[in-house]
C-alpha cells in the first residue's frame, strides 16, 4: 500500500489495527454511477467484475455522510454485508473513504466487525461489517441488534449470495411473504455484484421483490409464480428419495423484456470494463486440448455417468446431469488430468522465459484435491507456488496475494469458488489457466477477473484445458447456455 494510515477497528470484541491506503482516483463513469446510487436510493450496481464497484459505492456513501453531517451532525449508520473473505477489503477502503472523502480526522472506533452472533453493536460504531454466514445462523441475536440499530444505508457486497429464494440469509436481508427484512427500513440499499445471474433468471427474483415490488407489480410479475412463468423455463423432475416431483428452473425466456425492466426503470446499473476503463488491454479466451490416458475405473464411471445423463424420467425430461455418478466421474477426470496440466504449465513457463516474461500465472481448479495435487507436483518440480482454497486463512490469503503481485510466485493455484472475491492480482500477472471449470460461467468469469480488471496493463490470456473425454461435453453445453442467459438479460446482448 502507498502511504498507509492506521485505523483501530473493533473485531469480535477486540481492537485490531489495520493499515489503509489513500483513496484512488475514480473514473468519470464511477462518479456518475456513485451519484446515481445516492440519488436513486435503492439501486443495484451490476457492473462487470473488475469495474471498481466497492469504490463506487463508497463514493456514494461519502455523499450520504456529508448530507447527514450537515443536517443532523452525525455520520450515517451503515451496514455492510460481505462474504467472509472480503472483510479486510471493506475495512481498509471504508477507513480510506472516511479519511479522504468525508475528511474525518480520525476514523478509529467508527468501524466494527461482528464475529459472534451474540455480539452487541458498540455505541461508537457508524460502520458495521457482518458476513452472510453470520446472518445465516438460526437464532442469531445480531439480526435483532441490527434492527434496533436501524441502519440508514445497507451495502450488500457480492449480493448474488442472496439469490437463493427461501434461504435464511435471503429472508433475513430481503424478507419473505410473512416478514420484513433488514432492507425494509433503510433509506439507501445498494446490492453489488458483477454476476447477478449465476444460473438463470430466477436468481434476480429475490432482490427485485425486496427492493422494487412496485415495478414487478406494474409488469404483473409480482408473485413468484408469475415471475417464473414469465421469465423461466421449468421442468418437473423426480429426485431419488422424493415421493413427488419437484419443479425446477432449467433455462430462461423473455430475456430482452427482463433486461428492459432492470435498466430502464432505475432498478440497476451495469457497466462493462470497456466503459469504465476504455484503455484496458484486450482479453483472449482459448480452448487448449490436453491428452491423457484414462484409467479403467474412469472409463467405467464415465460410461455409467453418460448413460445416466441420457435417461428420461416419467415426465420426458433428461435426468439431472448432476447425478452422483456424474459428480464422481467429473472429479476423477480432473484428478487424472493433473499430470497433463502440469506438463502444460511447464511449457507455459518455458515460453514465458524465452521472451523475458517474469509475471505470475493463476491456475484455477474446482475440486480441492486437484488443487492439492497441482501444488505438490509443481512444488516438487522446483517452482515457487502458493494455493488459495476455501479453507485458506485470511493471513495466508493476503500473503499469497502479495507474493503474486510482487512477482515472487511462478503459479498461484486458486479454487474457483474462493478466487471470485476481494483479490486484486492485475499487478502481478496477466494469464489464467483453468485446470477444470465450474458449472457456473459467472463463477469462471469472476475467477479470471482477478487479473482482468482496472489497473491491468498487459493483454490477458485465459486458457481452458479440455480433454477429449465425453464428460467435458455436458459442462460445456451448460456453460454456453448460461452465458447466453447472462448476455441477454444482464448485458442486453
Amino acid at each position: 500500500m502507498n502511504n498507509p494510515d492506521l485505523v483501530d477497528v473493533l473485531v469480535g470484541g477486540k481492537v485490531k489495527t489495520y493499515a489503509y491506503p489513500k483513496m484512488l482516483d475514480l473514473t468519470d463513469e464511477q462518479i456518475k454511477d456513485g451519484n446515481a446510487l445516492f440519488k436513486n436510493n435503492k439501486t443495484a450496481l451490476f457492473s462487470e467484475p473488475g469495474c471498481g464497484k466497492t469504490l463506487t459505492a463508497l463514493f456514494a456513501l461519502s455523499y450520504v455522510h456529508s448530507g447527514l453531517i450537515h443536517e443532523e451532525e452525525r455520520l450515517a449508520r451503515v451496514l455492510i454485508v460481505v462474504p467472509n473473505i472480503a472483510v479486510r477489503n471493506w475495512i481498509i477502503w471504508t477507513a480510506s473513504m472516511l479519511t479522504h472523502m468525508t475528511h474525518l480526522n480520525n476514523p478509529d472506533d467508527e468501524i466494527q466487525v461482528i464475529k459472534k452472533s451474540s455480539e452487541k453493536i458498540s455505541e461508537d460504531t457508524s460502520h458495521l461489517i457482518v458476513t452472510y454466514g453470520m446472518l445465516s445462523r438460526k437464532g442469531s441475536k445480531i439480526v435483532d441488534y441490527i434492527h434496533e440499530w436501524n441502519p440508514d444505508v445497507i451495502i450488500l457486497d457480492e449480493s448474488d449470495n442472496l439469490n437463493g429464494l427461501g434461504t435464511t440469509r435471503t429472508n433475513v436481508v430481503y424478507g419473505d411473504a410473512h416478514t420484513t427484512g433488514l432492507v425494509y427500513r433503510a433509506r439507501w440499499v445498494w446490492p453489488l455484484t458483477g454476476t447477478p445471474i449465476k444460473r438463470y433468471a430466477d436468481d434476480l427474483f429475490p432482490v427485485l421483490r425486496a427492493l422494487h415490488s412496485g415495478v414487478l407489480k406494474l409488469h404483473d410479475v409480482m408473485s413468484k409464480e408469475k415471475f417464473f412463468n414469465k421469465f423461466c423455463v421449468t421442468q418437473l423432475r423426480k429426485f431419488p428419495g422424493m415421493h413427488f416431483p419437484k419443479r425446477i428452473v432449467v433455462s430462461s425466456k423473455n430475456m430482452s423484456e427482463l433486461n428492459f425492466i432492470l435498466y430502464n426503470t432505475g432498478i440497476a446499473i451495469r457497466r462493462t470494463l470497456a466503459e469504465i476503463a476504455p484503455n484496458l488491454p484486450q482479453i483472449r479466451e482459448r480452448i487448449i486440448s490436453v491428452d491423457f490416458d484414462p484409467s479403467p475405473e474412469l472409463k467405467k464411471l464415465t460410461e455409467e455417468a453418460m448413460a445416466k445423463s441420457m435417461e428420461m424420467d416419467e415426465f420426458g425430461n433428461i435426468i439431472d446431469i448432476s447425478s452422483v455418478a456424474m459428480t464422481l466421474a467429473q472429479q476423477m477426470l480432473a484428478i487424472e488430468k493433473v499430470p497433463s496440466v502440469c506438463e502444460y504449465l511447464e511449457q507455459v513457463q518455458i515460453e514465458k522465459k524465452a521472451v523475458g516474461d517474469t509475471k505470475s500465472t493463476i491456475v484455477l481448479f474446482w475440486h480441492r484435491e486437484v488443487g492439492r495435487l497441482l501444488f505438490v507436483k509443481m512444488h516438487l518440480l522446483g517452482y515457487k507456488v502458493a494455493v488459495i482454497s476455501g479453507s485458506t486463512t485470511s493471513f495466508k490469503r493476503e500473503q499469497a496475494e502479495d507474493d503474486f503481485n510482487d512477482g515472487y510466485l511462478d503459479f498461484l493455484f486458486g479454487q474457483i469458488a474462493a478466487m471470485g472475491v476481494s483479490l486484486n492480482l492485475q499487478h502481478g500477472g496477466n494469464r489464467a489457466v483453468f485446470a477444470e471449470r465450474s458449472w457456473s460461467d459467472a463463477s469462471n468469469q469472476q475467477a479470471f477477473s482477478r487479473v482482468f480488471r482496472m489497473g491491468q496493463d498487459s493483454n490477458v490470456l485465459v486458457d481452458y484445458l479440455i480433454s477429449d473425454s465425453p464428460l467435458e461435453e455436458p459442462r460445456t453445453n451448460v456453460l454456453k447456455r448460461k452465458r447466453v442467459t447472462t448476455d441477454k438479460v444482464v448485458d442486453g446482448m
